[in-house]
């Protein structure tokens, strides 16, 4: 927790303009009631502490009408939340529609302007700041938008959208959607669509895993053999592919992000991507149809190894799998959930 008056911005300048104290409402991480004082001078204009002292000012409620005098020499800076580190799983089915997983037992489509809300206390620990799904749509019976936003307790539903989809295409994304402690509200803006969730991952204070982005480096593509150990040709039905990366990621590699591209496909088919060695699980990262070519970004977690499993499960196609990053304890980007 901050202190109050912990957020300090002044001025090295050798004169300071008239400024204003900011009332903070309480906020995550810092102490109800804590002030910030804002002293304008011309180098702090001219600098990036201008832009955080607008950042804080947008915080508050209203200026007080104090005044500077004088030049200001102190420079105190505000100390923020923690950012969270990842923890990959074996991807978990937390969420079918179908079937009733997840929805507390009701089987059937979501409708125009419905929401399901998914409990996810019994996977996701209640600290965790944020949580990664693959969402996929299904059954679609006219152009809709989903969104997938925390479960605060208001009821008002973003203007964004986290899915699109069109009548006929099975469509998947990945979704990281900020984690309050409980669950996650999926809505559906119009029309009639199924739902399935696949839980890749989350975010909390304590782990220490930090994401490490890479130059896009192409590690598969079965039409040349790249990644394949020199086999070309299509993927087929019920086949598995090994895709070996540890000449790519380190040994402290926990997890891979891959943008992964199905192309040349025969046939209404979905593919699972999951660590080696583990038994495939009942979860898709990537939906697509007869001639159809799609990507999706894929968060996957990894072993000892470093392998990821590909699965196809009807026809044939061909794949792609670009290396964007990977998730290590080596020190690098943490997350912050918003």
């Amino acid at each position: 927790m901050v202190a109050a008056a912990d957020v300090h911005l002044e001025s090295r300048g050798d004169r300071a303009l008239p400024g204003f104290g900011l009332f903070i409402p309480p906020l995550p991480g810092i102490a109800s009631g804590g002030r910030v004082t804002w002293l304008w001078g011309d180098p702090l204009r001219k600098s990036g502490l201008f832009v955080a002292a607008m950042i804080a000012a947008s915080l508050a409620v209203g200026p007080t009408g104090t005044a500077a005098a004088g030049p200001v020499h102190a420079v105190t800076s505000f100390a923020p939340q923690p950012g969270s580190g990842y923890t990959a799983i074996t991807p978990l089915r937390v969420l079918d529609t179908r079937d009733g997983t997840g929805a507390g037992g009701r089987i059937g489509p979501l409708g125009p302007g419905n929401t399901v809300s998914l409990d996810l206390s019994s996977v996701v620990p209640a600290t965790a700041t944020a949580v990664v799904l693959n969402l996929t749509g299904t059954d679609v019976t006219a152009r809709t938008q989903i969104v997938a936003w925390p479960a605060d307790g208001t009821g008002t539903v973003p203007a964004v959208s986290d899915l699109s989809l069109t009548p006929g295409l099975v469509t998947a994304n990945l979704v990281t959607v900020q984690y309050l402690g409980s669950a996650v509200n999926l809505s559906n803006r119009t029309s009639s669509v199924d739902l399935v969730a696949d839980l890749e991952g989350y975010y909390s204070p304590s782990s220490p895993v930090a994401y490490h982005p890479v130059s896009p480096q192409r590690v598969l593509d079965t039409r040349d053999g790249t990644g394949t150990g020199g086999r070309i040709g299509p993927l087929g039905a019920n086949t598995t592919l090994s895709l070996d990366l540890s000449s790519a990621v380190p040994a402290t590699a926990s997890a891979v992000v891959l943008n992964l591209t199905g192309t040349d496909v025969t046939d209404v088919t979905y593919v699972t991507a999951w660590p080696d060695p583990v038994t495939r699980p009942l979860a898709s990262n990537l939906n697509l149809v007869a001639g159809q070519v799609a990507p999706n970004l894929v968060t996957v977690a990894v072993g000892a190894s470093r392998v990821v499993d590909l699965y196809n499960h009807t026809g044939s196609l061909d794949l792609v799998a670009d290396l964007a990053g990977y998730y290590s304890t080596d020190p690098g980007a943490m997350f912050t959930a918003l």
